[in-house]
This record gives C-alpha cells, structure tokens and sequence, in this order.
C-alpha cells in the first residue's frame, strides 16, 4: 500500500469515528417541510457521500477555513456550498452535506436562518476561498 493511501485510510477512519462522536441528528426546524430538511439540509447527508466526496469536502472545510471565536452571521451554510461547489476540486453537495462536514471539522454552529447554520468562521479565510472559484458561465475554466 502506497503512502498516499494509507494516508487515505488514516483520514477516512478518523471522519468516521469523529462522525459516530458528533452530533449530526438535528431536529427539522420550525417552518420548513420535513421532506425537504432530510433530502437538502440534514447534517446528516454528510455520511450518505461517498468515501472520497467526504474526504475532499471534510478537508476543505478544514484547511481552507479557519474557526474564530464568534458565529460569523454574514455567511450560511447554503453560502458556503455555492463556495465550495465553485472551487478548483468541488463537486455539488447538498446544504445539509456542507453542515455535516463543518460539525466534523469542529465549527461550532447554529441555525440562525431557518434551515442554514452559520458558524463561527473566519471572515478573511472566507474571502480567501472565494478568490479561488471558478467561473463555469462561459463553459470554460477561468479562476476569479
């Protein structure tokens, strides 16, 4: 086995066993409909990725973002996806994905808009990751 993938390996049981010590079993919130919480925004449909998705969206939450002291109520979760979604190695993943990811990260989190949770985020690591999108309106790669 290759140093690369046993790293893979280490990474992947660590998600797993920090995602058995966490909480990603919240309640749907008041006013949203429940099918809609469990298919879009569940913390929870983190674990229904595949082992891969989970890896690369857990590390971007993690090496890209930095954690502070304060919920950071300008950004949601549903903000965040589009970010990570239009990064050099993002893929679509689901609001509830992204929260579930950030929870296993060690963001700490509230729901402040229905069904988005802020987190206490960085702001300056926040702009630093959207810097680095990708602009695919033109069906071509173009880093804004």
């Amino acid at each position: 086995m290759s140093y690369l993938d046993t790293s893979k390996v280490s990474l992947s049981g660590w998600i797993d066993n920090r995602a058995r010590n966490v909480n990603l079993d919240y309640p749907c919130p008041k006013g949203v409909a429940i099918s809609d919480y469990q298919n879009h925004d569940s913390p929870k449909l983190f674990l229904e990725l595949s082992q891969e998705e989970q890896m690369e969206l857990f590390a971007w939450c993690y090496n890209s973002l930095d954690k502070v002291g304060k919920i950071n109520h300008e950004h949601t979760s549903y903000g965040l996806k589009h970010i990570f979604e239009r990064s050099p190695l993002g893929f679509y993943v689901s609001n509830g994905a992204l929260a579930g990811a950030m929870i296993i990260a060690g963001f700490k989190h509230g729901f402040i808009h229905g069904k988005n949770m802020n987190f206490n985020v960085s702001e300056k690591s926040i702009k630093a990751v959207a810097g680095k999108q990708i602009d695919f309106s033109l069906n071509r790669l173009k880093f804004i």
